[in-house]
């Protein structure tokens, strides 16, 4: 994660359009209702577009009331949101603990 914090105040000049993009495609194909959980949400673009929370391991990337934490090991009471999406960001962690700590 050290990249992500050195690069935390240029995040959305560098990545901002793909992301903003990427988020578009999911707005206009999938109608996401209720609360959405972001995973490795960055700086927090998901909620221009949703009703989301996110998490992200990076501290210096977290805007707007984000949560510090990792994929594997979500802080979250079980079946607390509606939808889960995850951009640009699955490769970082553990595939399998994700998957089920996002399915519970």
């Amino acid at each position: 994660m050290e990249f992500y914090n050195k690069i935390s105040k240029s995040y959305d000049e560098l990545y901002g359009k793909e992301q903003e993009n990427k988020l578009r495609i999911i707005k206009n194909n999938i109608k996401l209702k209720g609360l959405t959980l972001d995973i490795g949400s960055g700086t927090g673009i998901s909620k221009k577009f949703f009703n989301t929370i996110g998490i992200d391991p990076s501290f210096n990337l977290l805007k707007k009331g984000d949560i510090c934490g990792k994929a594997e090991y979500l802080p979250f009471k079980n079946k607390g949101f509606d939808n889960v999406i995850c951009l640009t960001s699955i490769h970082h962690f553990n595939l399998k603990k994700s998957i089920k700590e996002m399915k519970i």
